[in-house]
């Protein structure tokens, strides 16, 4: 046994010598951030918390390694400033506290998903909100069951003026412990969520949300529309119909990006009072996400967008085509943008059209093109035509295609593809039938 023994001390300074072990303590720190902050981490099956849902980082492993690491990684608040916990279980809430112990006041970054285990989802809730006044981004999913309990934690002098992006997303159906109160209190949770709400509101730093639920839970008399920057609608819930669509946007002064859906009619509120006689000029807005079930013609000859740089349209339904040629063309001729990621997702879209639509002075700017239409020769050879000096005549920057059905003379592609080889960086074509042996090839080296 005296054999065996080991002699920690001699351990010790064994290690101390190991080449790990003489880093600089501001090398190990930027190391230890890299680890982190790796957008490349992707995520494992592992148990949380991570440092986000999109990393498999867990600064807690760090302080396994040796003595020395663990110093620095407990001493190194922007290792715990970020904290993503998933199904959250009753061995999540002392890890919880000891993590916003160690981000020591540094802006807080949370994500909370889902939980079958109330009362531990009710104590982690307990402990973020002891932190409120750091939250810089939370991404919430709540059980209606602790609407109660959260709306109770978010009372004055509670404070979040570091919040500056948010997602809340209430869940499920009331259990049954809830039932009978829900009966005799009709609304209960509208009046919480509403309460809530006007919470996160306070913040003079808040700027990007997503809405997710009803309208009249997020939308009233203490909602910043001044301040907001980016606003999110993601709901059965939450279509407008295309006048409210315009008067919704018009209350946003400041608004960068925006993303809804619209539909024959709107849900819970109306925006018409909102909408002025003439185009409505929206000075930021250079991001705009439509999802449509009904022609938005009306929306894009009421809309005047100079900042305009990414714009999506896509159609929810088989009907009529969402938007005229002659229409878009007044837009962009209006809004003098340069577009440079155009998403069309409507296959009622012609070839005329779409060729029309891409030779506008404001397109040539677009690097990113995605079409869900039938793509034909027309607008394949469109995209071969080459100025004197051979540049490309049209859409001369692009560097990603998306093409959902191609329906080209096989060989036609390639020759659009090899014309294009200086700019295009991502190529993906769809057929509607196969493609013939001359595009099959060219195409496998973009697989």
């Amino acid at each position: 046994m005296k054999g065996a023994t080991v002699d920690i001390q001699t351990l010790r300074d064994h290690n101390a010598m190991q080449p790990i072990s003489r880093l600089p303590i501001e090398l190990l720190c930027d190391i230890f951030t890299a680890y982190v902050d790796d957008p490349t981490r992707y995520r494992v099956d592992r148990p949380t918390p991570l440092v986000s849902r999109v990393s498999n980082a867990d600064p807690t492993l760090l302080g396994q390694v040796c003595s020395h690491w663990r110093t620095v990684a407990i001493n190194l608040p922007n290792l715990w400033s970020s904290i993503f916990i998933e199904k959250p279980a009753k061995t999540h809430i002392y890890l919880t506290q000891i993590w916003l112990e160690r981000a020591a006041g540094q802006p807080l970054n949370i994500t909370l998903w889902d939980s079958d285990d109330l009362q531990s989802m009710g104590c982690i809730l307990t402990a973020l909100a002891s932190y409120s006044q750091f939250w810089k981004r939370l991404e919430l999913r709540l059980p209606l069951d602790l609407v109660p309990h959260f709306w109770n934690l978010t009372k004055f002098p509670r404070i979040c003026d570091m919040l500056g992006t948010l997602e809340i997303m209430p869940l499920g159906a009331v259990s049954p412990q809830l039932q009978q109160y829900d009966i005799g209190n009709p609304g209960w949770d509208r009046r919480y969520l509403r309460d809530i709400w006007s919470f996160f509101y306070t913040s003079p730093a808040l700027h990007d949300i997503i809405w997710i639920g009803r309208f009249d839970d997020f939308l009233h008399d203490k909602t910043p529309y001044d301040q907001l920057q980016t606003v999110r609608l993601h709901s059965n819930q939450q279509y407008l119909d295309v006048q409210d669509a315009v008067g919704f946007i018009a209350r946003f002064p400041k608004l960068h990006h925006l993303n809804t859906g619209v539909s024959f009619t709107s849900q819970h509120l109306s925006f018409k009072s909102s909408l002025p006689t003439a185009p409505v000029v929206m000075e930021h807005l250079h991001t705009l996400y439509l999802w449509a079930r009904v022609s938005l013609s009306f929306a894009f000859s009421h809309l005047t967008l100079p900042a305009l740089k990414d714009l999506t349209i896509c159609s929810m339904s088989g009907g009529d085509l969402l938007l005229d040629h002659l229409t878009l063309k007044e837009f962009f001729h209006r809004s003098k943008c340069r577009l440079e990621r155009l998403v069309y997702a409507d296959d009622k879209l012609t070839n005329d059209d779409l060729n029309a639509l891409l030779l506008l002075p404001e397109l040539q700017s677009l690097r990113s093109l995605e079409c869900t239409a039938k793509i034909q020769d027309s607008t394949i050879r469109a995209l071969l035509a080459r100025q004197s000096d051979g540049s490309s005549s049209i859409l001369p920057l692009l560097e990603s295609i998306c093409f959902d059905a191609c329906e080209a003379t096989d060989g036609l592609l390639s020759m659009m593809v090899s014309s294009r080889k200086a700019t295009l960086m991502k190529l993906d074509l769809r057929p509607e039938v196969e493609f013939g042996p001359i595009d099959a090839e060219m195409l496998q080296s973009y697989e």
